[in-house]
C-alpha cells in the first residue's frame, strides 16, 4: 500500500515513512529484559517467605539451604527466559501482584504451609524435623523450592487472567523486522 506524493497534501505519508510502519510489529522482550525482571519479580515476591523461613531453619547450613533455593528459582527463569518467553511474562506480571499481596500476606503462609505439607505427606522430609523446626541444608532447600514452585504457579495464573483483560501493547514490545 503505497501512495504517491505527486498530490498536492502536504500531510501525506511518504512511501519510506509506510514502509517502515509496516515493517515493525510486536515481539515479546529479549531473554535479557525477561531475566531481569523475573530476578526483581522473584527479590520482591521473596520478603515474606524470607522473614517466615530464616527462623525455621538450622543457622548455618539451612540458612545456606534457603539461599541455594533462590539460585535455582533465579537459575530456572533465566533458562525459562530464552526457552518459554510468554510463560516467564505471565509469571512475572501475576508475580506483581503476587508481591503486592505481601502486606496481607495469606497467599505466602499458603504457600509455605501447602509446600511444608507436600514434604511431609509424600515423606521426602522427615515429619520429626519439620515439626521441630530442625531443617538442614538439603530439606530447606527442597521446601524452598516446593514453596516458589506454588507462588509461581500462581504468579502464572494471575499473569494469565491479566493477559485476558489487558491490551496488547502492554504484553509485547515494538520491534522492527529485520530486512
Amino acid at each position: 500500500m503505497t501512495t504517491s506524493t505527486d498530490d498536492n497534501n502536504p500531510f501525506q505519508a511518504t512511501d519510506i515513512a509506510l514502509e517502515t510502519q509496516t515493517q515493525q510489529r510486536r515481539v515479546i522482550h529479549s531473554p535479557l529484559v525477561l531475566s531481569i525482571q523475573w530476578t526483581v519479580v522473584l527479590l520482591c515476591n521473596s520478603v515474606v517467605p524470607l522473614l517466615i523461613g530464616w527462623t525455621e531453619v538450622q543457622q548455618g547450613l539451612g540458612q545456606i539451604g534457603i539461599v541455594l533455593g533462590m539460585v535455582f528459582g533465579l537459575l530456572l527463569g533465566y533458562l525459562a527466559s530464552v526457552y518459554t518467553p510468554l510463560l516467564v511474562m505471565y509469571a512475572i506480571r501475576g508475580g506483581m501482584l503476587v508481591a503486592l499481596s505481601q502486606f496481607f500476606p495469606v497467599l505466602q503462609l499458603l504457600a509455605g504451609m501447602l509446600g511444608i505439607e507436600f514434604m511431609r505427606k509424600t515423606g521426602i522430609i522427615p515429619g520429626k524435623n519439620l515439626d521441630v523446626g530442625n531443617l538442614g541444608l538439603v530439606d530447606a532447600f527442597l521446601v524452598t523450592i516446593a514453596t516458589g514452585s506454588i507462588l509461581i504457579g500462581i504468579s502464572c495464573l494471575f499473569g494469565l487472567l491479566l493477559r485476558l483483560v489487558t491490551p496488547d501493547r502492554w504484553w509485547m514490545a515494538k520491534r522492527r523486522a529485520e530486512e
